[in-house]
């Protein structure tokens, strides 16, 4: 140490001096100033123990490999040290992934954010990514690895938690039943089932597509318009926006509501859209059905009032025709009684219409009832029209009305009479599972469960839309004056509706007319059928 307190280093080398005859002569000594290389030394120890300290408390670990792929330094506390990589404990050496990997460090490749899980001795997982390059000394020869491992459990839990997140959420948004979309810049970032279904497609094919491409031409202009006012004012509330259908093209009116958000850290829109066509539809069934209900509370009222009025006619008649002689006076009599009959009979048909008239219901086989009632069928439409039947097997007999089958002859008379230059009549049965959402045309209210559907189908005119609108309202008819009363379909609707049944009426100008009826099964066993008779409407 020199008196100012600086601390020198020197080697020293002492080494004896011999005379010729071998005697020693004296020492030799060398000395040699280390100072600068022992304050290397000290430097470069001091360095190596901070990059330990640093090692231990960073994020990324340090970790070396020799030629042999061994570890001379790795692991917490350096636990790994003598281990190859695949003998780490609570690594599946044999996974897919690994054993690419393994083969990386065999062909002596550079790597860089491998990432692989760790199964603890508790049953938690750790995942780990790990980045690391070989080395070659001055020749080229291998030597070794050295890299960095760094624990990223917090992160891929974090991305698992928010996959689970954003798969929930989604299963939400995608079971509510309204469009929901989120367009940003235009274009679609996001939307559920519903929406893409409104519009005849899949999400994925809507994702980053223009708004506008989804627009009807002529409604281009006034979409930017709106697009612009919510991006201006921040809302939409019930703006009617008029879409194509992808498949199709056809016109798919929606009622938007829409607000400005952020998304990804800039402004989008987020919006909803509900279709008003099946809003549209619904209101007018619920319309249909309410005039439905009026028409045969108005008819109901008037038929039994005249039902009253005609009990008296009727019986004092019936008391007065014995006491008469045969001769004019008996002869009008009787025409009067007949007449009467007949009003009687259309009472009975109104009050049908209205569900007034008490009904039995029954259990029937309608298989087997078309079977047998078809040769008279087939007599009553005439050789012109050919009667065809296709019966499936059904899973159980459907509750029908006594005495009278008048709903079926009804339909099968009335396609008959659209067919005046001949044609074919298909009747069909099938079985039919109704839900919670099922509704007929007709606006009947149909419970869920299982149903047998009868239908009748012609290939004549076709119905008009208006006639269509009124095809089952009491005396509403397209026959001639005197051809018909126009009671048939209406006695139907009646008949049906309060079997606890539905009717559906599909018919277009050109391409014929179906009638369905919807009538509920019952689970006892069909009982024997009466007569089948024919009544003309």
């Amino acid at each position: 140490m020199r008196p100012d307190g600086i601390v020198e280093w020197y080697r020293w080398a002492i080494e004896p001096w011999h005379e010729g005859d071998g005697r020693i002569g004296g020492i030799v000594v060398f000395r040699e100033d280390v100072t600068e290389r022992q304050r290397a030394l000290a430097d470069l120890a001091a360095r190596e123990r901070q990059f330990h300290d640093l090692a231990h408390v960073a994020a990324d670990a340090y970790w070396e490999l020799d030629r042999n792929l061994r570890f001379t330094r790795g692991g917490r506390e350096d636990a790994y040290v003598g281990l190859a990589p695949w003998e780490i404990p609570g690594l599946d050496a044999e996974a897919p992934t690994l054993k690419v990997h393994w083969a990386d460090l065999h062909a002596h490749r550079s790597f860089r954010d491998f990432q692989f899980p760790i199964e603890e001795s508790d049953g938690g997982r750790l995942h780990f990514t790990v980045s690391g390059d070989p080395l070659h000394d001055q020749d080229g020869a291998f030597l070794g690895y050295r890299g960095v491992i760094r624990n990223v459990t917090a992160r891929i839990e974090a991305e698992e938690s928010l996959r689970a997140s954003e798969a929930r959420h989604r299963t939400l948004i995608d079971s509510i039943n309204a469009g929901v979309f989120i367009a940003q810049d235009g274009r679609f970032v996001f939307c559920n089932r519903r929406f893409a279904e409104l519009l005849g497609t899949d999400a994925e094919s809507l994702q980053g597509a223009a708004c506008e491409t989804v627009i009807v031409p002529h409604h281009v202009e006034l979409f930017r318009r709106q697009y612009r006012g919510i991006v201006d004012t921040g809302t939409a509330d019930g703006e009617e926006i008029a879409c194509r259908h992808q498949r199709d093209g056809s016109p798919v009116h929606l009622l938007l509501r829409a607000a400005r958000i952020e998304h990804d850290g800039r402004a989008a829109l987020l919006g909803t859209v509900a279709d008003l066509g099946e809003r549209r539809r619904v209101e007018e069934q619920s319309r249909q059905a309410q005039k439905m209900e009026a028409i045969a509370r108005l008819a109901g009222g008037v038929a039994h009032n005249f039902n009253n009025l005609l009990a008296v006619v009727l019986g004092n008649l019936e008391l007065l025709s014995p006491e008469l002689p045969d001769g004019p006076l008996w002869e009008r009599a009787a025409l009067a009684l007949r007449a009467g009959q007949r009003g009687a009979d259309i009472t009975h048909r109104l009050l049908a219409f209205s569900r007034r008239q008490p009904l039995r219901p029954e259990t029937v086989d309608v298989n087997e009832l078309i079977s047998e009632i078809g040769s008279t069928l087939r007599q009553t439409v005439g050789d012109a029209v050919a009667v065809e039947t296709t019966l499936a097997p059904l899973s159980g007999s459907p509750m029908s009305i006594a005495p009278s089958w008048t709903p079926r002859y009804s339909s099968a008379v009335n396609a008959r009479d659209a067919m005046p230059h001949g044609g074919r009549i298909a009747i069909g049965t099938v079985n039919a599972a109704i839900d919670d959402s099922f509704s007929r045309g007709d606006g009947g209210a149909a419970a869920p469960g299982l149903r047998i559907a009868l239908s009748v189908t012609d290939t004549g005119a076709g119905m008009t839309p208006f006639v269509k609108e009124h095809a089952f309202e009491p005396f509403f008819t397209t026959a001639e004056a005197g051809k018909g009363l126009g009671l048939g379909l209406s006695m139907v609707h009646g008949f049906v509706a309060q079997s606890g049944g539905s009717v559906e009426l599909d018919s277009q100008v050109g391409f014929g007319t179906t009638v369905r009826l919807y009538l509920p099964v019952s689970s006892a066993p069909a009982r024997a059928k009466p007569k089948p008779t024919v009544v003309q409407s």
